[in-house]
């Protein structure tokens, strides 16, 4: 097919893509306004004079006219959504407005979105017209729709994401156009000042709507159960257990937990089921479909997927109702082109990416692979059968996830090897699901229905899918869980397959046969590097240490795993989703610096989820739960335990060497739970890499450090993980007088209980002149050896 041809016959596809690529151009690449201007002008002459005697001239002035117009667009939008948040100050003490969003959680926890209208200075307050995300704990004052409020508590910029690969909230939110985030806690001073100021239709049509859908999944369905069909069918994904989503996305299926084309379609089918039966005249059962899927859209808040659906649906039924001819491409383009248009920052969420990508996929993939696949034999009886019920939908599966492979690799860092058999079981199941629950909530409005019986099969269908889903997650190679990859991978990937679409199927192989040996050679050559540098990254988990070491020899090690208690976990909230972004799914060793929970508490989820090799731990006894069980968890998946202590080495690689500095037996003989004798006990280490070096110091207070002394020069390092969090007890000036950092890492939890890091010791630390890192302030941070020089990377 020419790509004259593409463009006459669905030219608002082809308008999508340029539109799509001009928005992500605008994105990544600034080009001032008036430039792009200027560059369209030039471009629209180009195309008025070359349009009868230079078609293919006309041709590419034209497409460029439109990127050009494009990125205009994009340009417009992300206008005021400058990526360093710099329209802000630091943070507000206050603020006044009104509340237009709520969202509730099982937790206790409450979600708004406030529309403020003043701010509150150290000069007064002062008119603004900003969205503020806030968040409220268990036990605060519940607020509804329409409340105007008013708070004395913090309003800061959204926060970014504690480690790489982590969600990023700050760009979640500023792509709603929400740049501010505030926190209700029990020193913030707040005050309802008026009751339901809002919008007259939300609060009397949308608000009872989704109160009543809610309202009547919970009390009719089992708690597990109502979560995913609150997901299903009005998008509300929060209340979803972290291992069930896990587990979705592990097998490739995680899509059919949002609400999506598969659930409109079936709402429409209802609804032109019941418009049919009342004998409703065609414009009008359109024009009854149209509202009723608007009021739907705006039910589960503008979900890309539902506008995406829902103008596909509209724009055909119109077609077929003007007698036009109908291409499913070209409606699908045109539905992307109006909803691009108007809101582009869309492009950049993943909703609207997998929604687009699927179906997109699938339509333009299935057709071609019928031709070139084969089919069951004519003449066998059940062929005509299995080709419609197996054959089809095995391409469509096929062609959906092919298409959706770059997205989940590049936000999930993974490759779901048994998607495409999953999701022939898992739609049409799921589709059963959306179809029976609409059926109970129908019943349910109608007094003296019985939907016990029929919530009961729900409850056991979603029950038993569930289920049979972590079953198949824990199938070896269901899926390959990568390094995450940068942007450049999955788009050229992207590229290819849409490529594939349109090449002529003779020359289709020898462009894949050329695209694959690109791509492994990029794969080879990334991998394949001599002179690997060291790598050193300090978790942020928090009130807590973690940190890895990644050898030049591909070897690795996690010194210290964050805290676990009775609500919190940070080796299930922190280190692992970061060690998986980073690809690492084996560990050479585990170091835990002594048995205080903040420091070895994450390790127990770690040896769960990673085959680890060796423990290492000090020899102080300490009889606490937490440490028992890490031992059992540690001898369960048969991990090698080991002890180390002052003037012993480890050898991880040929061109690093790891000195133990401390603790001596002096440190580490009797027992107890005495928190500066543990504290004290904890293992020293340098890692020294060609002239470079890290100190360790877990949490050695005066005495350790005293003792470590003893080193003198040898102590001297260029980056030094900061004793006990910053604390005053750490850090004295001697200890310093050694070590003369150039860079000193505290890691340490935001508005901690304990007051870390000291002032005192911030001060001892700028007597030396070093760059004093905080994680509750930047992060985790990343440093590289090449054994010349220690680099402090940007990740963010």
């Amino acid at each position: 097919m020419s790509d004259h041809s593409v463009i006459h016959k669905r030219p608002f596809f082809v308008l999508a893509i340029l539109l799509a690529s001009g928005i992500l151009l605008s994105w990544y690449i600034r080009i001032p306004i008036y430039l792009l201007l200027v560059s369209a002008l030039i471009f629209l002459t180009i195309s008025l004079f070359s349009f009868k005697k230079h078609p293919m001239v006309f041709l590419f002035a034209l497409l460029s006219l439109f990127i050009c117009l494009a990125m205009l667009r994009g340009n417009i939008a992300f206008y005021f959504f400058p990526k360093d948040s710099s329209i802000v100050p630091k943070s507000y003490l206050g603020f006044h407005g009104r509340i237009i969003e709520t969202q509730s959680r099982l937790t206790g926890s409450e979600r708004y979105l406030v529309e403020a209208d003043s701010l509150l200075t150290p000069s007064g307050w002062i008119p603004v017209n900003r969205q503020i995300y806030l968040t409220a704990g268990k036990g605060m004052p519940v607020f509804r729709y329409g409340d105007v409020i008013r708070s004395l508590s913090e309003v800061r910029p959204p926060a970014l994401p504690a480690n790489p690969g982590a969600f990023n909230m700050r760009r979640y939110l500023n792509l709603k156009d929400i740049f501010l985030q505030a926190r209700l806690n029990y020193h913030s001073k707040i005050t309802r000042l008026q009751r339901h100021r809002g919008i007259l239709f939300v609060q009397e049509f949308i608000l009872p709507a989704r109160h009543y859908l809610s309202q009547t999944i919970n009390r009719n369905l089992q708690p597990e159960t109502a979560s995913v069909i609150r997901a299903l069918l009005l998008g509300q994904r929060q209340d979803i257990n972290r291992d069930v989503l896990q587990n979705f996305q592990r097998t490739g299926v995680v899509h059919v937990l949002a609400i999506s084309g598969l659930h409109v379609g079936f709402i429409v089918l209802i609804v032109f089921g019941v418009l049919s039966l009342l004998r409703v005249p065609s414009r009008w059962r359109l024009l009854i479909l149209t509202v009723f899927l608007l009021f739907f859209i705006i039910l589960v808040n503008f979900k890309a997927p539902v506008m995406r659906a829902s103008l596909m649906i509209v724009l055909l039924l119109a077609g077929r109702e003007m007698a036009r001819p109908q291409d499913s491409l070209q409606i699908l383009g045109l539905a992307a082109w109006i909803l691009l248009l108007i809101q582009p920052q869309q492009l950049l969420m993943p909703g609207f990416q997998f929604s687009f990508a699927a179906v997109g996929g699938l339509l333009l993939g299935t057709p071609k692979l019928k031709k070139h696949t084969p089919s069951f034999p004519a003449h066998w009886r059940p062929a005509a059968v299995l080709n419609k019920y197996i054959r089809i939908p095995f391409l469509a599966s096929v062609c959906a996830v092919l298409a959706t492979l770059p997205l989940t690799w590049y936000y999930y860092g993974m490759v779901q090897t048994g998607a495409v058999f999953i999701n022939l079981i898992i739609i049409p199941y799921i589709g059963l699901v959306v179809m029976l629950s609409i059926i109970m909530l129908a019943m349910s409005a109608i007094p003296g229905m019985p939907v016990a019986g029929l919530a009961w099969i729900i409850d056991q269908m979603v029950h038993y899918m569930l289920l049979a889903i972590a079953h198949v997650a824990r199938i070896p190679l269901i899926y390959l869980q990568t390094a995450q990859p940068d942007i450049y991978m999955p788009l050229l990937i992207f590229i290819l397959l849409i490529a594939l679409y349109f090449i002529p199927h003779k020359n289709a192989f020898k462009a894949l046969t050329l695209s694959t040996v690109f791509i492994l050679l990029h794969i080879a050559t990334t991998c394949c590097i001599d002179d690997k540098p060291l790598k050193v990254t300090f978790i942020n988990v928090g009130q807590g240490d973690a940190a890895l070491i990644e050898f030049p020899n591909g070897k690795n090690m996690l010194t210290d795993g964050g805290d676990r208690n009775f609500s919190f976990d940070a080796g299930s909230y922190y280190v692992t989703p970061f060690l998986r972004y980073k690809g690492i799914s084996h560990i050479n060793y585990l170091l835990g610096t002594h048995p205080h929970s903040d420091h070895i508490g994450g390790f127990i989820s770690v040896i769960q989820n990673f085959n680890v090799d060796t423990l290492i731990l000090n020899t102080f006894i300490v009889h606490s739960k937490l440490y028992k069980k890490l031992l059992q968890t540690a001898r369960k998946h048969h991990v090698i335990i080991r002890h180390l202590q002052s003037g012993d080495r480890l050898n991880a690689d040929t061109e690093t060497r790891i000195y133990i500095l401390h603790p001596t037996d002096r440190f580490e003989k009797g027992a107890g739970s005495a928190g500066e004798k543990i504290n004290n006990s904890s293992i020293v280490f340098k890692l020294v890499y060609g002239e470079t070096s890290f100190l360790f110091t877990g949490d050695a207070q005066g005495l350790a450090e005293k003792a470590i002394d003893r080193y003198g020069r040898f102590l001297k390092s260029d980056v030094l993980k900061v004793g006990h969090h910053g604390s005053l007890t750490s850090s004295a000036f001697p200890f310093l007088k050694q070590v003369r950092p150039k860079y000193a890492v505290i890691s340490v939890g935001r508005h901690n209980k304990f007051h870390h890091p000291g002032k005192k010791t911030l001060r001892r630390l700028s007597r030396f002149k070093a760059d004093v890192l905080r994680t509750d302030r930047v992060g985790a941070l990343l440093f590289e050896s090449n054994g010349q020089r220690v680099r402090l990377l940007r990740w963010h």
